[in-house]
């Protein structure tokens, strides 16, 4: 819990951090801290960084994707799934869509 104060406040003061700035371990840290939570609330409250990271590409897709199939998962119990074959992006948007996450 101590980790996502810390990298909450960081976040808050400096956005999510630049890649060409950092190693791409300090980078990808406040990803690996959020995504690692098991509460939804904090991954909630965290999203509009990864997400903004995401399309600013600094978080790849697959990682932003498992992020929050594993969201959707803590809020409703069982994975996201889909009917037919979807594109990540498509997954990614129907998850948001969903979660009421981009509102």
């Amino acid at each position: 819990a101590l980790n996502i104060v810390k990298v909450e406040k960081m976040l808050a003061k400096f956005g999510y951090p630049q890649s060409k700035t950092l190693s791409s371990k300090a980078a990808s840290a406040p990803y690996v801290v959020i995504h690692h939570s098991d509460d939804y609330e904090t991954r909630r409250r965290n999203f509009s960084y990864l997400y903004e990271a995401y399309q600013n590409g600094q978080l790849k897709e697959g990682p932003f994707s498992f992020y929050l199939n594993r969201t959707y998962d803590l809020k409703m119990g069982k994975r996201y799934e889909v009917g037919a074959v979807f594109s990540e992006a498509e997954r990614i948007k129907g998850i948001i869509e969903e979660l009421g996450l981009g509102e």
